[in-house]
């Protein structure tokens, strides 16, 4: 399976529901995520990596490293350390953006 959307970080009840609702293909690494993680989950063919904890931000150079066209969106309160900004295309609140628009325009 090559996943649309690789998630870092866990997965809410509702944008779970929203990303089957949309058809996306979506893999998970659960903990916290290593570069060997992200390749056996499949992030050299992932469209999207969403990041739901700003707790693992370091895993963003690291998913842009083996997949360089990875569009990175990052779906917490946290804010998203200066390190990671380059390399982050969204970085998203979800007390102002719902699943169901994160998931329709976005990835």
């Amino acid at each position: 399976m090559t996943p649309d959307v690789l998630v870092v970080g866990g997965v809410s009840r509702a944008l779970d529901g929203t990303l089957a609702d949309h058809g996306l293909e979506v893999a998970a690494v659960d903990g916290f995520a290593t570069g060997a993680q992200l390749s056996d989950a499949g992030v050299a063919d992932a469209t999207s990596l969403l990041v739901t904890d700003l707790d693992q931000a370091t895993v963003i150079p690291v998913a842009k490293d083996q997949n360089p066209e990875l569009t990175v969106v990052t779906y917490d309160e946290q804010a998203l350390p200066e390190f990671a900004t380059r390399q982050t295309d969204f970085a998203l609140d979800p007390a102002l953006i719902e699943p169901e628009l994160l998931v329709a325009e976005i990835l």
